[in-house]
């Protein structure tokens, strides 16, 4: 089991952020885009990980980044639309980019602000609930 973190947005993100998170804090932001089936719209797909997410959903701040994921999802979220979801990956999806679009129309949606977003990251997130930014 693993948790996988993904954000959905408008807009593509600067390849200076992915570069700066990449290279100071291991944090790896992937356009998977191009490897959604059935992708509705426009919209862009980004995993955010270090091989998985778990790290990040811990409560141990020198292991789970939290001010550095806060400003990422600033970035990430930069019109205050999209969304945001982390799933926990017990292999019942199949490839599990591949199957996003579909796993995330599954998904319970609960429709937020981006502050509170940020407020109740990362503890009083649920996995597999798909939080909309509106």
């Amino acid at each position: 089991m693993c948790y996988m973190m993904f954000g959905v947005t408008e807009n593509e993100i600067d390849d200076r952020i992915v570069k700066n998170y990449r290279d100071h804090f291991s944090i790896y932001i992937d356009n998977i885009s191009p490897y959604i089936k059935n992708r509705s719209g426009a919209n862009m797909f980004y995993s955010i990980n270090r091989q998985c997410a778990c790290d990040f959903l811990q409560n141990d701040e020198r292991k789970n980044n939290r001010s550095e994921m806060m400003a990422l999802l600033k970035n990430l979220f930069d019109t205050g639309k999209g969304i945001f979801v982390i799933i926990e990956d017990k292999g019942q999806y199949g490839n599990l980019i591949e199957n996003l679009q579909q796993v995330l129309n599954g998904l319970p949606e609960q429709q937020i602000n981006l502050d509170l977003l940020l407020e109740n990251y990362p503890s009083r997130l649920e996995a597999d609930t798909a939080y909309r930014l509106v």
